[in-house]
């Protein structure tokens, strides 16, 4: 039996990654992101962008990260599941970061004209999202989400790959099955930890096209302000979860155009955490 998937693992599933591999057995073929560029995907521009969490959002920060590193590597059933939530709940605290709107305003401020962009949002975040680039900006936009049926959803992406509509809002709807090869650029605010959720993104963004040279990336990434306690028992647990991050931007990161460029950013955010050796 063969299974052809470009995320074998399961998120937060070691047992179920275990039983996947136990029944396929281990990879016998792989076709990395450096061997697709250039020949089933775009060259492309990846822009990482560090956002401080607000005074507010870094209360919330500390209290989750604190909870988080008294059940770090806890082998019990019910904290492993509860640590589960409270890794999720502060993600989405990120996600949802409000200073990220802030930063978006000041990119597509940059921008003399947009096209074929994709917005990819946080739960609860769409409208904000809609509200800026939309009303405040200009740009002809529309979300794309579960709320709208599949001829809705046809519709709004032939108007995207013609060029009447300039961008859509999505969620979790745009990660797989749905196809959008006409895609120049995308700006990441719901930055996805999970490996499945970021490789689909990417793939939505790389795909080749007509008259499509390159792709461009911006990722809208919150990270605590410089002032964050490097004292505290939360910074400490911090680290190992941010490791595992700053691989992920330097998978992304070491094949784009702008490679050094994209690097110094997370560089930075390294050596914030002391791990320059990620």
């Amino acid at each position: 039996t063969v299974s052809l998937s470009a995320t074998p693992d399961r998120w937060f599933d070691d047992e179920g990654s275990a039983a996947l591999r136990a029944y396929f057995g281990e990879t016998v073929f792989s076709f990395t992101l450096e061997q697709a560029i250039g020949v089933s995907l775009t060259l492309y521009y990846y822009y990482p962008h560090l956002v401080s969490l607000s005074d507010d959002e870094m209360v919330d920060y500390e209290a989750l990260s604190l909870k988080i590193a008294r059940l770090m590597n806890q082998e019990d059933v019910e904290k492993q599941a509860a640590l589960k939530m409270l890794l999720i709940k502060r993600a989405n605290l990120l996600n949802t970061a409000v200073n990220k709107l802030e930063k978006l305003s000041e990119l597509l401020d940059r921008e003399p004209y947009l096209e074929h962009t994709l917005f990819y949002c946080a739960p609860g975040q769409i409208d904000e999202v809609l509200q800026l680039v939309g009303w405040e900006k200009g740009i002809l936009i529309n979300q794309f989400t579960a709320e709208e049926k599949p001829k809705e959803r046809q519709q709004l992406l032939s108007s995207f790959a013609n060029g009447e509509l300039q961008a859509l809002a999505a969620m979790k709807c745009l990660d797989e099955g749905v196809d959008v090869p006409s895609t120049r650029t995308a700006y990441f605010l719901a930055s996805s930890s999970n490996p499945r959720e970021f490789i689909q993104r990417r793939g939505r963004i790389l795909r080749k096209s007509p008259g499509k040279e390159h792709s461009i990336i911006h990722d809208l990434i919150a990270v605590p302000p410089a002032t964050y306690n490097r004292e505290s028992p939360a910074f400490h647990a911090e680290r190992s979860i941010v490791r595992r991050e700053l691989q992920r931007f330097k998978e992304f990161a070491n094949p784009a155009l702008n490679k050094h460029q994209a690097l110094d950013v997370i560089w930075d955010l390294a050596g914030f955490y002391g791990l320059q050796d990620f």
